[in-house]
């Protein structure tokens, strides 16, 4: 949801997942056609997701790297600040520990 928040998609795999997690079932395994539907990765040129990051002319790769710096970005939200911190920093964008 952080590169990709208009991503209906998206929206209903996360809250199906949270369920699944809730009762203790596994969330995978899964399929290809959702992934392509879901996955930033494999959606580069994909239009919604080039608009949500403000790269609509930018080539697949630029598209690709960005993704990977949100996921990273989320990575060190989640390990090294508080829960708290954590949703302020992914709003803001801001490190505060």
């Amino acid at each position: 949801m952080t590169v990709d928040p208009q991503n209906s998609a998206l929206a209903e795999r996360l809250a199906h997942v949270i369920e699944l997690r809730r009762e203790g079932r596994p969330t995978l395994p899964t399929t290809m056609a959702l992934e392509k539907a879901t996955n930033p990765f494999l959606r580069a040129r994909d239009a919604g997701l080039r608009e949500a990051l403000g790269l609509a002319g930018a080539p697949d790769w630029q598209v690709f790297a960005e993704c990977a710096a949100a996921g990273q970005f989320l990575e060190y939200c989640q390990k090294r600040l508080k829960p708290v911190s954590t949703r302020k920093c992914l709003k803001n964008k801001e490190f505060e520990h």
